[in-house]
């Protein structure tokens, strides 16, 4: 009765953990001018000090963990979408995978050619994932016990657990393959497209 929702828990996780950290704390800034000039603009102390330091700590730990925790937060006033249909969703979380590859994702070493240098297109991509990755695991742990009877809920949980720790040693493993398939899958040298 809770394979359908085993599997977005799984699922879930195997993208988030294939996306972070390493391959959003490894997408670059990137400006025509060559400055950090995104969110302060100029040289100011706080430039100097904060942005260009902290712009992974920021775009990376700090986007996600509180974009994932306010995810988690929504699930539990948001009824949607049923335990039959949160697949959907779930399964459309696997765009972000060649999205975020195709951002400015190691630019020195990567042999595919970058598509997506706004630093704000990857912004938004990254609260959306962040977001869906917090929503969408929630509402599965929360839909697999319901779906059994209550004696059997602990152990339904249990199995949850499972495939979320499963999802997890599947998501980190994977970004081997995609850091390979970048750096050494494409049709350029590393850092000549």
């Amino acid at each position: 009765m809770i394979q359908l929702q085993c599997f977005n828990v799984w699922f879930v996780f195997f993208v988030t953990l294939t996306l972070f950290p390493t391959v959003m704390a490894d997408i670059e800034y990137y400006s025509k001018s060559g400055k950090y000039d995104f969110i302060i603009p100029g040289e100011t102390f706080i430039y100097l000090c904060f942005i260009e330091k902290f712009f992974t700590s920021i775009t990376t730990y700090l986007l996600f963990n509180s974009c994932a925790c306010f995810g988690s937060f929504l699930a539990n006033f948001i009824n949607w979408p049923k335990p039959k249909w949160l697949i959907a969703p779930v399964l459309c979380q696997a765009i972000f995978i060649p999205l975020m590859l195709f951002c400015n994702f190691r630019p020195h070493y990567r042999t595919w050619k970058i598509w997506i240098y706004d630093i704000r297109i990857y912004i938004i991509m990254a609260i959306v994932m962040s977001i869906g990755s917090g929503f969408y695991s929630a509402k599965a742990m929360m839909y697999a016990p319901k779906l059994v009877e209550v004696s059997k809920s602990t152990v339904a949980g249990m199995i949850s657990a499972f495939f979320l720790i499963f999802g997890v040693l599947c998501g980190v493993s994977f970004t081997l393959v995609v850091s390979w398939f970048i750096n050494s899958a494409g049709p350029y040298q590393p850092g000549k497209y």
